[in-house]
C-alpha cells in the first residue's frame, strides 16, 4: 500500500492505539480509491496485459512509470490470449528494432508509458481470406497485442503527494463514518449541518476536490 498505519497517524496527529483498528480497516479502501482514481497501480510490479492495436505508431501502456518492457507480441489472431496457440515465438517482436519505449530524458523510465512502433503502426485490422474472393476482406483485430513489462515506483520513490492523499482520505473516511459525507455547513443555534456533495470523479471513483487536485496530472506525455 502507498501509506502505512504509522504514516497515517503521524499526518493525522494521532497518538495511542485506540484508533489503530479503525485506521487499519480504512487503509485498503483509501489506497484502492486513490489508485483507481489515478488509473494505475503506482507501486513497482511486473504486468502482463493485452491491448488492441491503435492504428497509429503509439501504444499507451496502462501502468506507469514503465521501467522495462520484458516481451511484446503482435498476433492478429491473438484476441486477448484466446485461440489456438496465440502469441507464440513467431509473434514476438524485437525491442529496438520493431518498437521502442519512449523514455524520459534520463533514459531510466517512461512517465508517458508510450511504446512507439518503428516504421509501421500498431495494426487494428487484419486481412482475412473469404471463400470466392481473391482479395479477401479487412476485419478488426481486437486484443492483438500482448505485453510483459515492469512499471511503478519502488516504495522509497512513491511520490509524497500520493502517500499524503491516502492519509488524508483515511482521515476523511474516519470523519464521515457516522454521516456518509463531509460536512460543508454547521449551525450552532438549534444545531444543524449540511453534507457536502462537491466531489471530483475519475474512473468511477469520487474524491474530495482538494485530494483530487493533489494527485492530478500524474501522467506526462512525450510523443
Amino acid at each position: 500500500m502507498l501509506a502505512n498505519l504509522a504514516y497515517v497517524k503521524t499526518i493525522a496527529g494521532i497518538t495511542g492505539l485506540a484508533q489503530d483498528d479503525l485506521i487499519e480497516a480504512l487503509l485498503p479502501a483509501a489506497d484502492r480509491a486513490i489508485k483507481t482514481f489515478l488509473g494505475w497501480e503506482v507501486e513497482r510490479a511486473e504486468y502482463t496485459e493485452f491491448y488492441s492495436g491503435t492504428g497509429t505508431q503509439a501504444l499507451v501502456l496502462r501502468q506507469i512509470p514503465v521501467v522495462a518492457i520484458l516481451n511484446l507480441w503482435l498476433d492478429s489472431n491473438g484476441r486477448w490470449g484466446d485461440g489456438v496457440d496465440p502469441f507464440d515465438s513467431t509473434a514476438l517482436l524485437v525491442q529496438g528494432v520493431d518498437y521502442a519505449l519512449n523514455r524520459n530524458n534520463d533514459s531510466t523510465h517512461s512517465e508517458s508509458g508510450i511504446v512507439v512502433r518503428s516504421a509501421f503502426i500498431w495494426p487494428n485490422v487484419k486481412n482475412a481470406g473469404v471463400v470466392g474472393s481473391l482479395a479477401g476482406e479487412t476485419r478488426n483485430a481486437p486484443g492483438n497485442i500482448k505485453v510483459q513489462y515492469t512499471a511503478g515506483y519502488l516504495e522509497a520513490d512513491v511520490p509524497p503527494n500520493y502517500k499524503l492523499a491516502v492519509a488524508m482520505y483515511v482521515s476523511r473516511l474516519r470523519s464521515v463514518a457516522g454521516r456518509g459525507a463531509m460536512v460543508s455547513e454547521e449551525t450552532l443555534g438549534r444545531w444543524s449541518y449540511k453534507l457536502s456533495d462537491q466531489l471530483k470523479t475519475s474512473n468511477g471513483i469520487s474524491l474530495p476536490p482538494d485530494i483530487a487536485a493533489m494527485i492530478a496530472g500524474g501522467r506526462e506525455w512525450f510523443f
